[in-house]
C-alpha cells in the first residue's frame, strides 16, 4: 500500500551554513558571524557562511564552499560537526555544521560572544533567531 505524503505548497531550497565557533576559558562561547551586503531585505544583517546546495553537490561539500567563497577559509570534511537540519515555513531547508575554530581560522574581529549575538535580534535574519536558540541549549547541555 502506498503512504501519502505531504508535499510543502513552496519548493524548498536547501542551504547549508556553518557557525565557527570558539570557546574561551571560562568557557564563555563565541561564534563567528559576517555582516550581509546584498540587495535584499537581509542587507546589513549578521550572518554565518553559507548558501544554496548545488544539485551536484552533498551539504558537506556545499558548506566548505560557502566558507571558502565568503571567509575565505578553507575546511576539511573532517571539520564540519552536524548539527541540525531546519525548515523553514519560506520554504528554506537549512542544514547546520559546526565548526570548532581551535586553529584560529577565522578572522578574529568577526567573533561575537553567542548572548551578544542573540540580544541584538534586529540584526539577526528571523530563520537565524530559532537556530541560536539551539545553539546556546547545546552548549550549555553537551559542551560544560
Amino acid at each position: 500500500m502506498l503512504r501519502r505524503v505531504a508535499v510543502p505548497s513552496k519548493k524548498l531550497k536547501p542551504i547549508a551554513i556553518v557557525i565557527p565557533y570558539r570557546n574561551d576559558r571560562d568557557q564563555n562561547y563565541q561564534v563567528w558571524c559576517q555582516i550581509r551586503h546584498s540587495s535584499d531585505e537581509l542587507n546589513g544583517l549578521k550572518e554565518f557562511p553559507g548558501g544554496k546546495i548545488e544539485l551536484s553537490e552533498s551539504p558537506e561539500e556545499a558548506a566548505k564552499r560557502e566558507v571558502l567563497e565568503e571567509a575565505s577559509v578553507e575546511l576539511t570534511m573532517n571539520d564540519l560537526e552536524p548539527f541540525k537540519l531546519y525548515t523553514f515555513q519560506d520554504g528554506l531547508l537549512i542544514r547546520v555544521f559546526l565548526y570548532n575554530d581551535k586553529r584560529g581560522l577565522f578572522e578574529r574581529a568577526n567573533y561575537i560572544s553567542l548572548m551578544a549575538l542573540c540580544e541584538q535580534t534586529e540584526l539577526i535574519p528571523p530563520n537565524n533567531l530559532e537556530i541560536l536558540e539551539d545553539l546556546i541549549k547545546y552548549f550549555q547541555e553537551f559542551r560544560v
